[in-house]
């Protein structure tokens, strides 16, 4: 296992599956996804893909959802 942890913000072009794997053999150990975008159906679908990646390669790979914090106005 590597020290260094590398965060990668998903976004549109990169929810497949395949992409999330390219990136997770490249050294993503964490994919990031901001809860202010898409739906739950949809975070589910990717979070699902996140585990499959997970289960297929050596090195762990987390899920992190990003959500939005307590706003002043």
């Amino acid at each position: 296992m590597r020290n260094a942890k590398i965060v990668c913000t998903l976004g549109p072009a990169s929810f497949d599956r395949e992409t999330i794997r390219d990136l997770a053999d490249a050294g993503m150990s964490v994919a990031r996804m901001n809860a202010s975008h898409g739906n739950v159906e949809h975070r589910s679908e990717v979070i699902d893909s996140i585990r499959a990646v997970d289960d297929a390669t050596n090195e762990p790979l987390a899920a992190m959802l990003d959500l939005q914090g307590p706003e002043v106005r």
